[in-house]
């Protein structure tokens, strides 16, 4: 595959042909346009990354070592860049953005809207080594009264800028958590059913100041998808995904 691949996308980005360049690279998941463009130079990745969509470019970045994103970073315009950090997920923005020099990561903030901007200086705000470091703000809530048909109709809405919708977080007003409903449940759930009276109450969560590994162990011994995060008044911030611990499994494993 990669033999028969490689050389359009090296022509066509050689041609400027960009709509022939996304057509190609439309039927490759990103994982593996990275393993057929493992030959490539980091100039033709750089070309490669500013010509495709801003989307499918965050999805290829997330499949390169940290080490390479900074690489084909550095070699992107600060246009492109803050497009495709645009569209990264919030956990993943804030760590490229961290190994990026300061001066030009100010330029990156300041291109984002402001709601964005503000969300990754939160994120960075937490210690290294904590839940709250490696947790995503991109999760999906449902107030208790909200009905299956309507809770539905939210995630459908959300889903494209949220990490998972497998899941919901049912919380209160002061976004204090009460419990947690999957997709599956409110799909087979009858419409006149609230979230508040379909959810599992008391739900496994960490605190943001608690271990990174403590959060690990937790995913692992109640085999979650994801779990929540709460600050110190209790009120839900974040939510951490099994992929997301993963090196830090691996680190304690180690």
């Amino acid at each position: 595959m990669k033999k028969h691949t490689i050389d359009p996308i090296r022509k066509y980005i050689r041609e400027n042909e960009d709509h022939l360049l996304r057509e190609v690279c439309r039927d490759l998941h990103p994982a593996d346009l990275v393993d057929v463009m493992e030959q490539a130079s980091t100039d033709e990745m750089i070309l490669l990354l500013s010509r495709l969509k801003p989307e499918y470019s965050a999805r290829v970045l997330y499949h390169v070592t940290p080490e390479y994103q900074v690489q084909l970073a550095s070699g992107l315009s600060d246009e492109i860049l803050s497009g495709i950090v645009h569209e990264m997920p919030a956990d993943d923005r804030v760590d490229l953005l961290q190994r990026i020099p300061g001066g030009r990561k100010n330029r990156i903030l300041h291109m984002l809207a402001k709601a964005e901007r503000e969300d990754i200086l939160k994120l960075e705000s937490y210690d290294e080594g904590t839940a709250g470091a490696i947790m995503t703000s991109d999760y999906a809530i449902l107030p208790a009264d909200i009905t299956t048909p309507k809770a539905i109709e939210k995630l459908r809405l959300e889903a494209p800028d949220k990490e998972t919708i497998y899941y919901a977080y049912v919380i209160d007003e002061d976004r204090r958590l009460l419990g947690s409903v999957s997709l599956r449940e409110l799909i087979l759930a009858s419409p006149e059913t609230t979230a508040g009276e379909l959810m599992h109450p008391d739900p496994v969560f960490v605190k943001v100041e608690d271990d990174q590994e403590a959060a690990a162990r937790k995913i692992q011994k109640y085999d979650l998808l994801a779990i929540p995060v709460t600050n110190g008044n209790d009120a839900m911030v974040g939510i951490i995904t099994h992929d997301d611990v993963h090196d830090v499994v691996e680190a304690e494993t180690t």
